[in-house]
């Protein structure tokens, strides 16, 4: 039996058609980190190949040509693939091809698709060997060009004379992530930052990395994002040393031992999974719930896409439900370019060369930093306030170091009073014995969403008292006795109380 589209996608697939209907052969494709894109479009695959077209569908790194061929497979659908590291198949009327092997000496002659479909686009489109293929509108096209689909979650390109509408005529646009939050089908973010890091440019510091880990992530499992596959080994190092399983994956490791890691992963026996760019894409593990954020980049796509993985809703084993994703922010990227669930991508955003730090005017929003003397903020660059002080230079060049417990960062007020209700409720349902599920559901009546289960913690027991921590556990097991649970769910709740 083939899978079946959401309404959503359903949506996108119909609309992405009355455009080609139209004559417009290249369509651009938006959907979020989690929306399903390479489900949706396994659809318009499947539809081409049942007109008897040649498919070439284009993946950026060669991790992601088998995860691509599984689930075609899932569609019905025979894959070729074209890369290095295969041994190539020209019969199957789709190829999954990696463009680093497209622009090798190699003979493509045979293969001449109906449709072209660019993964993570806002890379592949680009790179020299498609823009030879499939150049930009500027340059005139083929009237034997195939149709072009790209599919992204972030439309922008960080060089300034660079953008998607160079190359897309027409964009079509899933649901954003606040949409699917409130679908559904997101889980909502929890964002924790450095005290005093807006505007600064800060430092990834391994030791308060896991610091934090420690104290806020309750024993979730995490993504870690770095800025260089040396860091991102030492911090998986420092997390083995202090007994928190942990791996590094990078490019250089096999597709075999990548995808043994992913199941102990899955297993809980890897807790953190530490990488540079390996896992910023193409990578579907929902029980990851924690993605820590040491890595400086005035990227959006690398923010959108990191916090992304570990946004897919997930069902544990005992039914119980992930209801938030925790983002451990070291390095001020979230105030840099706001809270992903407020994100809105329009047409205007085929035309932006890069959606970097940019107001509501459109100008870009430089690092900017505090005066002590009048307390405005200034450029991170400006030597001198307008009040008169003047700044130290150290201050311009050197990076900051994270100091004191991450806090978490609130939408509005209206935020902190449900995040108190929900605790009172958690209190009340623990005197009176009531299921955790009551607080649940008592709070979704209330304010039409669940709670995010970072909310638990600290809800019941107040911190060093051992008495309230031991009833506390006899609540726990009275309830997974009356439920039949088992124990992992029981350390499952000790952990969101206790956030270890």
């Amino acid at each position: 039996m083939l899978p079946t589209l959401r309404d959503y996608q359903n949506k996108v697939v119909s609309e992405t058609y009355a455009h080609i209907r139209q004559g417009k052969r290249r369509v651009l494709i938006v959907a979020p980190t989690g929306a399903g894109k390479t489900h949706t479009a396994a659809k318009i695959v499947r539809d081409a190949v049942n007109v008897d077209h040649q498919v070439m569908f284009v993946v950026h790194r060669d991790a992601l040509i088998n995860q691509t061929v599984k689930s075609f497979a899932r569609w019905g659908l025979s894959c070729g693939v074209v890369s290095g590291n295969h041994k190539e198949n020209r019969f199957p009327p789709v190829q999954i091809c990696s463009f680093q092997s497209l622009g090798r000496e190699r003979d493509l002659s045979w293969l001449k698709p109906g449709l072209v479909v660019s993964d993570e686009c806002h890379v592949t489109s680009y790179t020299s060997i498609m823009l030879q293929r499939l150049p930009k509108l500027s340059e005139g096209r083929n009237s034997n060009e195939p149709v072009y689909i790209g599919l992204t979650a972030t439309p922008w390109r960080l060089k300034r004379d660079e953008c998607l509408g160079d190359i897309f005529p027409v964009m079509v646009k899933a649901p954003s992530y606040g949409q699917l939050i409130r679908m559904g089908n997101l889980v909502q973010p929890v964002y924790y930052e450095v005290p005093n890091s807006y505007g600064k440019d800060m430092a990834a510091d391994i030791h308060y990395i896991i610091a934090q880990w420690k104290k806020w992530a309750q024993n979730s499992p995490t993504f870690a994002f770095t800025e260089s596959i040396p860091f991102a080994k030492a911090l998986a190092k420092a997390f083995n040393d202090e007994g928190i399983n942990s791996v590094a994956i990078h490019e250089g490791i096999s597709s075999k031992k990548r995808d043994r890691y992913f199941h102990d992963f899955e297993a809980e026996n890897i807790k953190v999974l530490t990488t540079c760019v390996a896992l910023v894409e193409g990578v579907d593990i929902p029980k990851a719930r924690v993605a820590i954020l040491a890595r400086n980049s005035d990227s959006p796509s690398f923010y959108f896409q990191a916090v992304g993985r570990v946004m897919r809703p997930y069902t544990y084993p005992d039914g119980d439900i992930k209801t938030d994703c925790l983002i451990l922010d070291q390095m001020g990227i979230v105030s840099k370019f706001g809270l992903i669930e407020d994100l809105e991508i329009t047409e205007a955003d085929l035309f932006n060369s890069s959606n970097t730090n940019k107001e509501e005017t459109g100008e870009e929003r430089k690092p900017v930093k505090k005066c002590p003397c009048c307390e405005q903020m200034v450029s991170a660059q400006q030597r001198k306030c307008r009040c008169g002080y003047e700044f130290e230079r150290l201050e311009l060049s050197d990076r900051f170091l994270p100091s004191g417990d991450m806090q978490i960062l609130w939408k509005d007020e209206a935020q902190k009073v449900h995040y108190a209700q929900y605790q009172k409720m958690l209190r009340v349902a623990c005197a009176k014995n009531l299921p955790f599920r009551w607080a649940d559901e008592s709070f979704l009546h209330t304010y039409g969403y669940f709670a995010p289960s970072d909310w638990r913690r600290n809800a019941v027991i107040p911190p060093g008292n051992p008495k309230m921590r031991k009833a506390f556990e006899e609540y726990l097991q009275a309830i997974a006795a009356a439920e039949s649970r088992d124990p992992a769910w029981i350390s499952r709740q000790l952990s969101l109380e206790l956030g270890m």
